[in-house]
C-alpha cells in the first residue's frame, strides 16, 4: 500500500521532497485547506518558522483570541496537514507574535 501511494501522481510525501520545498508546500496546503476556513470566521493564520516536523504558527484576527484556536482548529490543521503530507506534523501556536513581527 505504501508503494502505491508512493508511485500515486496525486499523493504528495513531505519527506520526499527536498527541505527547501517544505516551507513552500506547507504554506500552499495551508492556503488551500486551512486559511478559507479561518477567513470566514475573521482570523487567520501565519507561520512563524518550520523545524522539520514541527510548525509554528501565530493566529490572527479573530482566531487570536478564539479558545477553539488551541484546541479544535490547532488539531484540524495538524491533520489537514499529516495526511496531505503523508508525514506526522505537529503544529505549536506561538502567543506573542511580538518576536517575530517585522515592520
Amino acid at each position: 500500500l505504501q508503494l502505491a501511494i508512493k508511485n500515486s501522481p496525486h499523493e504528495m510525501r513531505l519527506e520526499d521532497l527536498p527541505e527547501e520545498k517544505w516551507p513552500e508546500t506547507i504554506e500552499k496546503i495551508l492556503d488551500e485547506r486551512v486559511r478559507p476556513g479561518l477567513a470566514m470566521d475573521g482570523g487567520g493564520l501565519r507561520v512563524i518558522r518550520i523545524q522539520k516536523d514541527k510548525v509554528h504558527v501565530f493566529y490572527e484576527g479573530a482566531c487570536g483570541s478564539c479558545p477553539s484556536s488551541t484546541a479544535g482548529t490547532l488539531r484540524y490543521i495538524e491533520n489537514a496537514l499529516s495526511v496531505s503530507l503523508n508525514y506526522p506534523i505537529e503544529v505549536i501556536p506561538e502567543n506573542d507574535f511580538a518576536d517575530y513581527h517585522q515592520p
